[in-house]
């Protein structure tokens, strides 16, 4: 008969641990419940963008070309991406 829940032991940073605690308490969860919410998610992310799609050699290139030249940042994503993450706030 096959085991119906597993175990897991792993290592964890202290702020790593405190990030993971504020964030399942800000959601009334607990830290097992939002790891494991969280592992999951993020598992299902990684697997579905590696669905197969397939494409007309026009198509291909309009995606190719679309991808080598992505639209100019602005002000506010170039702001955005120099701000400084809530998480590594002090």
């Amino acid at each position: 008969m096959a085991k119906k829940v597993s175990s897991w032991n792993f290592r964890v940073e202290p702020r790593t641990e405190a990030l993971i605690d504020a964030a399942a308490a800000a959601i009334g969860r607990s830290r097992t419940d939002f790891v494991l919410q969280s592992a999951r998610a993020h598992a299902e992310e990684v697997l579905l963008n590696r669905l197969y799609f397939s494409l007309r050699d026009a198509d291909w290139q309009a995606l190719q070309s679309a991808l080598d030249a992505p639209a100019p940042a602005n002000g506010a994503l170039k702001a955005a991406f120099q701000a400084t993450p809530l998480w590594n706030k002090t």
